[in-house]
């Protein structure tokens, strides 16, 4: 499909042709062309696909001239930024490179492919909805009447008090619900309460396993402290941490950064409240847990296998529960 571009400008262009876009996606169309390839763009990167081809990256220009080559073109690669209000007068086919996707890690957006209106610009989220986190689009009150949940009622014997089980749960729903963190929580309990049922079970699942990342003191030094391998992430669990690693600078560091990220949520799993990495934390909750075994018998569960049946079945109703602000943990 040809668009016809003469005398329009960019935005001109970007305005009539949204539908055109939005249908391709990744897909970048080339004006005047009846040729077909793939073009999309990370960072200042390019990369170009057509049949028959591996793919090919490089600079605008690079893929300018392989795309000539390849179709037999005279294309020009234009940037809409430096001509947002001239006319287009290019002799040949013209592929605008922001029409390229521009990866961004948005959790607030739940579209993968997004068009922001302000500046013409499309961008392909990297973060991505769970069946679960899908529920915080519902109309607020949509969830008001619910089945008992298995979850809701294994964290309230969880914990060791009514205060520790609201507060756990306003923590909670509030992440979920706004995908932004006022504090960080810290649970003193069994690891296979903790990190195999809480983390594994439950958080995991919700917020999504591409988007949880566990950081134990062998994570930090194999990964040299480096920010990178922590990028792009919404919910952290933070474990293992033996004494001389928790009291290292670098370790405090590092942690500090994760804690105080408004756009994520921390947290700690200890067996005891005295982690040095503690020291320096300002703004944080720490909730002892009963061990497994108690909390099966108050459940009235045969088994720890039960626990886990039921709470893989349970994870929608429990996450319609934390997507309803109007529930009151009583």
């Amino acid at each position: 499909m040809a668009l016809s571009i003469a005398g329009q400008t960019v935005i001109d262009i970007l305005k009539n042709n949204l539908h055109y876009c939005q249908e391709h996606q990744k897909t970048l169309f080339i004006f005047n062309s009846t040729a077909s390839c793939n073009v999309w763009q990370d960072a200042v990167t390019f990369y170009y696909k057509s049949i028959g081809r591996n793919i090919a990256s490089g600079t605008s220009s690079d893929i300018q001239n392989i795309i000539n080559q390849d179709l037999g073109l005279n294309l020009s690669i234009i940037s809409a930024w430096g001509l947002v209000d001239k006319n287009i007068n290019v002799n040949g086919e013209i592929l605008i490179d922001e029409l390229i996707p521009y990866e961004i890690f948005n959790p607030q957006i739940s579209d993968l492919l997004y068009f922001n209106n302000k500046d013409y610009r499309y961008y392909k989220n990297k973060f991505y909805y769970t069946e679960y986190l899908k529920l915080r689009e519902e109309p607020k009150g949509s969830f008001v009447s619910l089945p008992r949940s298995f979850i809701y009622t294994f964290i309230f014997n969880m914990v060791t008090s009514e205060d520790d089980f609201k507060y756990l749960m306003e923590w909670l729903s509030s992440f979920f619900q706004n995908l932004k963190s006022s504090s960080s929580l810290v649970l003193v309990c069994e690891k296979s309460v903790s990190e195999n049922i809480f983390w594994e079970e439950i958080i995991i699942p919700i917020f999504g396993k591409e988007f949880c990342l566990a950081i134990t003191a062998s994570i930090l030094k194999k990964e040299e402290y480096s920010r990178d391998f922590a990028n792009d992430k919404t919910f952290y669990n933070i474990n293992s941490l033996n004494y001389f690693s928790a009291k290292s600078k670098k370790t405090k560091d590092f942690i500090n950064q994760l804690s105080t990220n408004e756009n994520s949520q921390t947290l700690f799993n200890f067996s005891n409240e005295n982690n040095p990495i503690l020291e320096e934390l300002t703004n944080y909750k720490t909730i002892k847990t009963k061990p497994l075994k108690s909390i099966v018998k108050d459940m009235g569960c045969s088994n720890e296998k039960e626990i886990y049946k039921e709470i893989e079945k349970d994870l929608m109703n429990f996450s319609k529960i934390l997507s309803n602000s109007e529930i009151k943990y009583t």
